[in-house]
């Protein structure tokens, strides 16, 4: 027996065997206990116990899974504790943790590792991040591109793809048409045959009516469910009339004669839609006869009735029109037009897809798509659908496989699921279909809704019919969420609008004995002030956030309840959850809105982070120090407010040097412009500073050097846009972390990251008692006593439909005919039925993530939206209101606020109240300061006193140990080593770059500067190109070529000098070296107490770069270039003041190449003299 009260529900849903369970799990019902409980009744069955480890459980999430063993592992630990003596439950809780409780693909890696030798695969494959496998797509992108580019010419199909797709400056569009399509068919079983199937679809030479095609059908169908729904409508309105003839005498005699002639129009249209498609085209237009006048009509709520009725039929009759304005035979001409462009894609995408499978393998490695496809290969035979043998062994193995989130999987993952379940006969699925929000990642509700229609109601009779389970009891909310919920979804949610009709079988019971009704249900609409003349338009966003974030100041300050445990309770900032379609785009309003009130707030830190104006700095910056030749980059870094550089005085820097890049005029200019010498000067330090620091350190260097969180606050970003600089910072440690190294790969992986409409969003700011800002889609799974359902007046984003190609499972493509002569794009018959398909699917998993996120709330319920005129709405969507509303009027509205409001206004008994909010008057003045609470002083006690002064007084034990660097370069070694504090070294080794002085007057060339542009010379010149002045110029001239010299370094180089070194015995010894090392760098783990006599058995990470390390028979020679001024008296002095440096970089190359060090030279090339330094041991 279960030790837990179950439902009726619940208890078959745990307990019913002999046959696979669909078990419909609504918002609340408790799925996940049912889950547990059934596993336990199996495990814990005394007639036939079964062991936990032949289960196959499959969650949606890594993060699912774990919850969910973990929840199993405390109902053994309970269990166990309940029958100490039973050792069998102890044995479950140790196989607990080889279960099988994963993900799909989990399983799929366990099995492909098993079976490798089925399909040549190797059992140490490895699984693919993100970023790894975009790279590899990058590469055999490319490669398919560049081979097809070079057919070109001979490749017709190939040349209308890049005409109608690739339009434009480059072939960016067409490449990501060739990944978007990728990814979509890879949710196909079998891709290649799938994309067959559309080279056949393609093909309508034998046809001619326009309604044989699929995309016909389609449209046809669309019209023939929005035709009906207005004949159905004039109908039922001309009834109405006559139910009452007498009293609506006037207006029939006005009205009804012109009704009947457009119901007789509908009806002969409708007739012609089951002929063909010029059948239908021929029955148009829709007969709209004026209405004869009808004046002093006493009940003008009828008269309004009909005419905006007949208005908003007149409206659908012309987009009937704009759907048949072709004839079947210019339709079917323009099909054929596009198919050779189609064509080529699809076989284009094949051969990417081939050539990105190849390169995976030469890397060993399987991206999540292999894992699904390799199983489908493993476990089902291609030509029947029936499982291999393999796929039966498997199956052997599980007592049951139960899939949780059965509504997000795809048709690949559904026949894994058939295959290793004996064709559906042990199978345990639980899902909601009006919870399915993942279409996006290529779930595929309908798989769900076809179980849940077939699969036959559950009844206690033995059989081994499938069966389905209705779980309706919802734990989570109060009775009135509950029936306000019920109320907006049966009036709103249908099959052609959610994909599934909300009806008695759908609808949310609160539990018996649940608590009597004590929530509510509010919409607020905010009154949106209209912009005056010459004003800006007010941010809409920002303005309901305001209103927001003070009714949730109104419910803590004014002490406002819920429950816990049975017992009320002040609400607190930790109860309130804001829920947002798209906190990316709202996010930072409604923070900024919570922080002005003093709201505390928790939440991802995310949103408009690619187009922030810090952001667009940085990544310019950082893109110049990867590569000063990018002019695009480089003029945003100038033009910014760092640099300071206006329109005016880039043109200047343009005229300097018309020809060649940006940079090249720009190294010109600074031969004369100071502002430009200045800019160079900084760019090359960072330049070489991001040769020998990682990313992250590049970044905190700039930002602290540059104030670039000044730079934010002046620009009124404030602490917002200081948010998104650490943001950038924290996905720099985080690209670290990983493995990553190097500027331009981080640069990659935030192009990217952009392309693929992702930001970065790592960490949660905020504090325990806070209020909670998070997507709908975060919220799944979660509840709050408080939700806010806020931002719903946003338009839903059909950005997709807009895309060059359209891609369905069912309709294959859809393009457009392009005009190359006039430059136009026209949608063919295929583009029209896909976007109608893709848009009514959209706006169904709209509806269904509005359900998700009003079952959140436990006991209050507040939708706020924001629209100019809230009473002209109301009377709008109260035109042609009925009960249920028409899907075809949801269907045309732009946003969720419309379908809540025309739900709210369908009588719900008081469940739902509408408030029209006005904005404050201060809100377009943010507070600058919280409110302080008023603080009473008092007098410590001496008790207090003394712990205060102990706790003063104390001392750190291992202060030493905390001020010790982690790191320590060579350069920053002290002279007395034993005898140096670590924290003052610390401070003594700040890194010398300095903000440029932008304003500041002309400048000779610093020695700092004079050094540095003589190391890179000695870096990167020719040694036997160093015999003469002018062969010493025509190297350095070479150098600054490569971009590794500005001009103003190149002449601050002393050509003498080096001739003079390369002429001497010390550079000729290195002409002759056997080996020659240039610029080492080197990090090695030293002992402490080398350095700091107060450190024992600590370490320390030293770091630095050896200028020059030759080799002769066996032996190094440590060579460090110095421009320091020097005369024979002060030598000494300063070969002392290098020793530990130069000791340093003998250990580091002692150590790097395991080879003796001879020698260590110093030579101070200005003055032309060597120093040959006396090592110190390092241990």
């Amino acid at each position: 027996m279960s030790r837990i009260n179950l439902t009726p529900e619940q208890e078959n849903a745990v307990f019913a065997r002999g046959s696979s369970l669909l078990v419909s799990a609504a918002a609340g019902s408790g799925k996940t206990r049912v889950l547990t409980e059934r596993l336990m009744s199996y495990i814990t069955d005394k007639n036939d116990p079964k062991n936990i480890n032949s289960f196959l459980i499959i969650t949606y999430t890594r993060a699912a899974a774990a919850e969910l063993r973990s929840r199993i592992l405390d109902e053994l630990a309970l269990r166990c504790a309940a029958e100490p003596e039973n050792r069998r439950l102890r044995r479950q809780s140790t196989l607990c943790y080889r279960a099988q409780i994963g993900t799909i693909h989990s399983f799929c890696t366990t099995i492909l590792r098993e079976y490798c030798h089925k399909l040549g695969l190797t059992p140490d494959f490895l699984v693919g991040d993100e970023d790894k496998c975009a790279q590899l797509k990058e590469k055999a992108l490319e490669k398919a591109l560049d081979a097809a580019y070079e057919k070109l010419g001979d490749n017709a199909d190939f040349a209308a793809l890049v005409e109608s797709v690739g339009a434009g400056r480059d072939d960016s569009r067409l490449a990501k048409t060739v990944l978007d399509f990728n990814e979509k068919i890879q949710s196909h079983p079998y891709p290649e045959k799938w994309a067959s199937e559309q080279l056949r679809l393609l093909d309508v030479s034998g046809l001619s009516d326009a309604g044989e095609t699929v995309w016909g059908q389609e449209l046809l169908e669309n019209t023939k469910q929005t035709a009906l729904f207005w004949f159905s409508r004039l109908e039922a309105l001309l009834r109405s009339l006559y139910a009452d003839e007498n009293e609506n005498a006037p207006i029939i005699a006005a009205y009804g004669e012109s009704l009947c002639e457009t119901l007789d129009s509908l009806r002969e249209f409708l007739k012609a839609l089951e002929l063909g498609w010029d059948k239908a085209a021929a029955a148009l237009p829709i007969a709209f006869p004026r209405f004869k006048p009808l004046r002093n009509f006493p009940f003008e709520e009828r008269k309004t009735s009909v005419t905006s009725a007949r208005e908003s039929c007149k409206k659908a009759a012309e987009g009937f029109c704009a759907v048949f304005d072709s004839t079947s035979e210019k339709l079917l001409s323009e099909l054929n037009a596009t198919a050779p462009a189609m064509r080529s894609l699809i076989k284009l995408t094949l051969e990417f897809d081939r050539l990105y499978s190849v390169e995976k393998r030469r890397h060993n490695l399987l991206d999540f798509s292999d894992l699904e496809h390799f199983a489908v290969k493993l476990l089902c035979q291609a030509e029947t659908g029936e499982p291999t043998d393999t796929a039966l062994e498997i199956s052997k193995r599980f007592t049951e496989i139960m899939v949780d989130e059965y509504q997000d999987v795809n048709a690949v993952q559904d026949l894994i699921f058939r295959c290793v379940s004996q064709n559906e006969k042990n199978i345990f699925m639980v899902g909601d279909i009006k919870q399915s929000i993942y279409r996006f990642r290529l779930a595929d509700p309908s798989i769900f809704i076809n179980k849940y229609l077939t699969f036959k109601g559950f009844s206690s009779e033995a059989d081994t019919e499938p069966k389905r389970i209705l779980l309706r009891s919802n734990f989570r909310s109060d009775r009135n969420i509950l029936g306000a919920c019920n109320h907006i979804f049966s009036n709103t949610m249908s099959e052609s609008l959610g994909e599934i009709r909300y009806d008695e079988n759908s609808s949310l019971l609160p539990p018996v004995g649940a608590p009597p009704p004590r929530g509510e249900t509010e919409i607020l609409l905010l009154r949106v002030p209209s912009a005056e003349d010459g004003e800006e338009r007010p941010d809409k966003t920002y303005l309901e956030a305001k209103m927001v974030a003070r009714r949730i100041r109104q419910l803590v300050d004014n002490r406002e309840t819920v429950l816990e445990s049975g017992e009320e309770r002040p609400i607190r900032y930790g109860d309130i959850a804001i829920l947002l379609r798209s906190p990316n785009t709202a996010g930072a309003s409604f923070r900024r809105a919570l922080s002005e009130e003093g709201v505390p707030v928790s939440a991802e830190q995310g949103g408009g982070f690619f187009t922030a104006p810090e952001i667009l700095i940085v990544r310019a910056l950082l893109s110049v120090i990867d590569n000063p030749h990018r002019d695009i980059p480089l003029a945003a870094a100038l033009s910014s407010p760092v640099f300071g550089f206006s329109a005016d005085e880039l043109s200047l820097v343009r005229a300097a040097q018309r020809d060649g890049d940006f940079f090249g005029a720009l190294e010109k200019a600074s031969i004369h412009d100071e502002k430009c010498s200045r800019f160079l000067n900084t760019l090359s330090q960072l330049r070489v500073l991001s040769c020998d620091i990682g990313v992250y350190e590049l970044l905190c260097l700039i930002y602290d050097r540059l104030e670039l969180a000044a730079i934010c606050a002046a620009s009124g970003a404030g602490s917002f846009g200081s948010d998104k600089l650490m943001l950038l910072l924290e996905y720099a440690a985080k690209f670290e972390e990983n493995g990553y190294r190097g500027l331009f790969e981080f640069l990659k992986q935030l192009n990217r990251m952009e392309q693929r409409g992702e930001e970065p969003t790592i960490g949660i700011s905020g504090v325990g008692n806070a209020v909670s800002i998070m997507s709908i889609h975060k919220s799944k799974g979660l509840e709050f006593p408080v939700v806010f359902l806020a931002n719903t007046s946003r338009e839903f984003n059909k950005m997709d439909l807009r895309q060059p190609v359209l891609i369905h499972p069912m309709l294959g493509l859809g393009c457009k005919l392009t005009n190359t002569e006039r430059g136009l794009e026209y949608p063919t018959l295929a583009r029209r039925a896909l976007a109608s398909r893709l848009n009514s699917e959209l706006l169904s998993e709209e509806m269904r993530v509005l359900y998700v996120a009003l079952t959140r709330a436990k006991e209050r319920l507040y939708i706020s939206c924001a629209v100019k005129d809230p009473e002209a709405l109301i009377s709008k969507l109260k035109e042609n209101l009925s009960s249920p509303v028409s899907p075809e009027l949801l269907k045309a509205t732009p946003s969720m606020s419309h379908w809540l409001i025309s739900a709210a206004l369908v009588e719900n008994g008081g469940l739902i109240s509408l408030a029209t909010e006005e904005v404050p008057n201060d809100t377009e003045a943010p507070k600058e300061f919280s409110e302080t609470l008023p603080i009473e002083l008092t007098q410590p006690s001496f008790r207090e006193l003394e712990e205060l002064k102990k706790a003063l007084d104390w001392s750190y034990p291992y202060n030493s140990v905390s001020k010790l660097p982690s790191k320590l370069t060579a350069t920053a070694l002290p002279q007395e080593e034993r005898d140096t504090d670590a924290q003052t070294l610390i401070k003594e080794r700040g890194f010398s770059f300095r903000l440029p002085d932008f304003a500041a007057e002309s400048r000779p060339v610093t020695a700092a500067e004079r050094g540095s542009a003589t190391h890179i010379v000695m870096q990167f010149i020719d040694f036997e190109k160093t015999h003469s002045l002018s062969a010493i110029e025509d190297e350095i001239t070479r150098i600054r070529t490569l971009g590794q010299l500005t001009e103003r370094q190149a002449e601050a180089v002393d050509r003498a000098s080096i001739l003079s070194f390369f002429a001497s015995e010390t550079g000729a010894r290195i002409k002759s070296a056997e080996k020659i090392h240039r610029e080492l760098r080197f990090s090695l783990l030293c002992p402490a107490e080398r350095f700091f006599k107060e450190t024992q058995n600590e370490s320390i990470l030293l770091q630095g770069v050896v200028d020059c390390c030759i080799e002769n028979r066996g032996t190094l020679t440590v060579i460090d270039y110095k421009t320091d001024y020097v005369t024979p008296e002060t030598l000494p002095e300063l070969t002392e003041r290098y020793k530990n440096q130069i000791s340093a970089y003998a250990f580091a190359m002692s150590r790097v190449f395991d080879k003796p060090v001879s020698s260590c030279l110093l030579c101070f090339l200005r003055a032309g003299l060597v120093s040959e330094i006396e090592i110190i041991e390092m241990y």
